[in-house]
Parts: structure tokens; C-alpha cells; sequence
């Protein structure tokens, strides 16, 4: 676990670094006389900056998520661009706004839009130096992949029932955990997957690709652990164990 947590203060080092180097670029760009040049620094390299904060944000402080999206790309209803709509992603994409019977680009609302993303990146750093974050996500994912090294080890051996039931047991886990996450009350004591999986997609936590694969798995999963007429396929395990390893790291 002492790797996996050094390995992302590392990440998060890195990205407040790039944070601040973006911040110093597009307040030089501000400042110059062209606003509008076709080389920007800060256009070149936001995007990337931006996904990887994203997904930092959504793990470590999902009560910002929406407040960090917003600053990218206004999340209100609107008929026109104005200065007080006027985000992030409007700037990347060169768009201006009319002012004074002038097109221009309004750094003045834009730029602190990104020094509040920036703000919130760090507020991350805060959390995860603080006794109010909890490792319980570091730990569980180490003890994921453990047990997909048993339900592995189980299915050479032809144990493919156990196998099969080892991946259901993980991903219902992950799946409360998500919902835990991102305050999803399950009112079943003892939910199913497909019990935890239908308010994460209404609440457009996992997408519809990623809805269909955790129902796949859950069919081989039902197959290993209630159908006793029919046996599962280790081609069907193998299925269902590299499905669960796919699951519980990329939908989060």
C-alpha cells in the first residue's frame, strides 16, 4: 500500500507542477499584445493536464467534481457566450466574445477559472496528506488484485465454480464502493450486482459500454454460483475473471 500511496503523491506532485507551469503560460499570454496567436503553451498542453486532474479529483475529492467540470466548460443552459459564461474549454477553442464592438478573449473570467482548477488540484494534495482521507480505496484495490490471483490460480486447477464466484464477490464490492463514493443509497441488505449497477448508470456513473460488461459478467458469475445444470466453461472463466480485473480498474 506505502508503493501504491507514494506513487500517486508522486502523480500529484507532477500535475500541480504542470498546473503551475500552465498558469504562468496563459497569464503570458494574457499579457501579450496578440491574445489570439495560433501558438499558445497553454492550449497545447491543458487537455492533457486536465483528464489526468479529472480523474484525480473524482477519486480523491468527487464533492469538487462538478465545481472543477463547470470551470472547464459552463454546465448552465445558455443562448450566447458572455464574459460571465465564458470557460476554459471556450478559450482553447479560440472562441471570443463581442464587448465595446470587439471580438476579444476575455482572460480576465478565464483565468481564474484555471487557477480554481489548480486550487481544487491542490485541495486533493491536502486530503491525502490529512487523517480525513480515507485509504480504505488503496487497500481495497491491493486486496483485489489478490483475489484475482486466487480465482486465476483456482481456474488452472479447474475450480471453476469458486473462480467464478471469487470475481462476483470483487465486483459487487467495487460496485458498493462506488456507490458509497458518490453518496448512492442501496436500500437491499445483501445487494446483487445488477442491484448496484442499475443507480450507478441512472446516475450516469458507468456508462452504457460499461453496463454491458458488468451484466456479462454477471451472467457467468450466475452461471458459476446458481445454475448447477450447466457447468461454465473455463473459456467463460477467463472471460469473467479478465472482465473483473478490467472492472475494478478502470470504471471508477
Amino acid at each position: 500500500m506505502a508503493a501504491r500511496e507514494n506513487k500517486f503523491r508522486e502523480e500529484l506532485d507532477r500535475l500541480i507542477e504542470k498546473g503551475e507551469n500552465l498558469n504562468q503560460a496563459i497569464q503570458s499570454e494574457c499579457d501579450s499584445e496578440d491574445s489570439s496567436q495560433t501558438t499558445s503553451k497553454f492550449r497545447d498542453n491543458y487537455q492533457q493536464w486536465y483528464s489526468l486532474t479529472l480523474e484525480i479529483v473524482k477519486h480523491i475529492l468527487p464533492s469538487r467534481l462538478d465545481d472543477f467540470k463547470d470551470h472547464y466548460q459552463y454546465q448552465g443552459a445558455s443562448k450566447g457566450l458572455y464574459s460571465d459564461n465564458y470557460r476554459i474549454d471556450d478559450y482553447c477553442n479560440k472562441r471570443k466574445i463581442l464587448q465595446k464592438n470587439n471580438f476579444i478573449i476575455p482572460f480576465e473570467t478565464v483565468i481564474p477559472h484555471f487557477q480554481q482548477q489548480l486550487s481544487i488540484l491542490k485541495a486533493t494534495k491536502e486530503m491525502l496528506s490529512s487523517t480525513l482521507l480515507d485509504l480504505k480505496a488503496l487497500v481495497q484495490a491491493d486486496l483485489f488484485d489478490s483475489e484475482i490471483d486466487i480465482a486465476k490460480e483456482l481456474a488452472k486447477k479447474g475450480f471453476f465454480r469458486a473462480a467464478g464466484a471469487i470475481c462476483g464477490v470483487v465486483i459487487e464490492k467495487h460496485l458498493l464502493t462506488l456507490c458509497q463514493n458518490h453518496n448512492i443509497e442501496i436500500d437491499k441488505k445483501h445487494p446483487t450486482i445488477s442491484d448496484l449497477c442499475e443507480p450507478l448508470k441512472k446516475e450516469e456513473i458507468i456508462s452504457q459500454p460499461d453496463w454491458r460488461s458488468i451484466q456479462f459478467c454477471a451472467d457467468i458469475r450466475n452461471l458459476c454460483c446458481h445454475n448447477k445444470e450447466q457447468e461454465p466453461t473455463e473459456e467463460q472463466v477467463d472471460d469473467l475473471i479478465d472482465g473483473t480485473d478490467k472492472i475494478i480498474k478502470t470504471i471508477s
